[in-house]
């Protein structure tokens, strides 16, 4: 006969100790657009303006349909947690970084279709689509970033660990919003200066993660379990479709 540990009592308290975190990182993931237009309606023209407003909806929308994989981290963890087993929530980390970084890459690969795609889904001038090129093509270089970040903040909230993953976005958002200022009122980059900063701030941010889930980190056992494996995909193909959908 199996001994049962009783769950903790869920109280007001806890969950919104949980929430409220979970609420503000929302809060600050939306200024980080409002920066890069706040920052570029203030140093540049009504063309850099629109150039940052078509290539940041584009990366939105490219991301978007990838947020099954924070998702279905979160949810594979907490299952992994509630069962007490260790080396499968190291194990869900690790494999979650590997596809975040292997999604990346393939966009990075395939940035000039995705380039083109987004030239031909918004009427622009001539200029602003030069200047929305330049925005992309500094920018995608943070979409490897970008994903593992997404998986590891993913990881965060299975457990809970709702604190981490605020302050993730509020460094996240901080480098970006000085590198948008640095680049586009210092250097006078331009679009291409608001993208380059976006990168690199994710690329920081996704540093400052991997620190915080260090402790995942060492994840051999079960790393490539066939069955688990295709739990994982399974539940990625399956929010994804109704990501889509949506």
């Amino acid at each position: 006969m199996e001994s049962s540990t009783p769950c903790p009592m869920l109280t007001r308290k806890k969950v919104l100790a949980l929430a409220l975190p979970v609420v503000a990182a929302q809060a600050a993931t939306a200024t980080t657009g409002l920066v890069d237009t706040l920052v570029m309606g203030r140093f540049g023209d009504k063309a850099d303006l629109a150039a940052v407003d078509i290539a940041a909806v584009a990366f939105s929308f490219i991301y978007w349909a990838f947020g099954f994989l924070r998702m279905s981290t979160t949810g594979l963890t907490a299952q992994a947690g509630g069962r007490s087993d260790e080396d499968e929530k190291r194990a869900i980390l690790v494999r979650a970084l590997m596809l975040g970084a292997a999604i990346g890459t393939v966009l990075v690969l395939i940035s000039p279709l995705l380039r083109l795609a987004m030239g031909g889904a918004f009427a622009g001038t001539e200029r602003v689509e030069d200047l929305a090129e330049g925005y992309f093509n500094a920018r995608i270089w943070g979409a490897p970033a970008y994903l593992m970040g997404i998986a590891v903040t993913g990881w965060m909230l299975g457990p809970g660990k709702t604190g981490q993953m605020l302050v993730f976005q509020i460094v996240l958002n901080a480098i970006n919003a000085g590198l948008d200022i640095w680049f586009v009122a210092g250097l006078k980059l331009g679009p291409a200066g608001i993208g380059a900063g976006t990168a690199i701030a994710e690329w920081s941010a996704l540093a400052l993660g991997l620190w915080l889930v260090r402790s995942g980190l060492g994840a051999r056992k079960g790393l490539f379990d066939r069955a688990r494996l295709a739990a994982m995909f399974s539940a990625n193909r399956d929010i994804m479709i109704r990501t889509l959908a949506l």
